[in-house]
């Protein structure tokens, strides 16, 4: 199979932090409106600015995670109200250095279960 890179669409930040509901909201909100078309074998992907403070929440404990901090990107899937399950990645400015230096490095080792941050995954 081929990658196929099918549509771009800019989406204003209204917002100077951002949950994993307001990404799963705005996927929806981008497919309901038409501006992506919806494709059940395809892997969309936000990216955010850097000045966004991005958090989501831990799937092992519950608690409370911030980019940079704790994660560099995440992804999930979320089922549309007409069928479809759309699976996504989030993925921040790999290039901003946050207020107390923390920025997301390249990973160079290959275990396949750590992060960027070196985080289980």
């Amino acid at each position: 199979k081929s990658l196929v890179f099918k549509k771009s669409v800019d989406v204003a930040a209204t917002k100077t932090m951002i949950t994993k509901d307001d990404v799963i909201q705005t996927i929806i909100d981008l497919f309901n409106t038409g501006k992506l078309p919806s494709d059940s074998n395809g892997v969309y992907t936000l990216f955010f600015r850097g000045d966004i403070t991005a958090t989501t929440m831990s799937p092992s404990s519950g608690a409370l995670m911030y980019w940079l901090k704790d994660f560099c990107g995440y992804h999930g899937a979320v089922q549309l109200s007409y069928g479809p399950i759309i699976k996504f990645a989030v993925i921040g400015d790999p290039s901003y250095v946050g207020v107390n230096g923390e920025q997301c490095e390249e990973i160079r080792y290959s275990d396949p279960g750590r992060t960027a941050n070196n985080n289980l995954g």
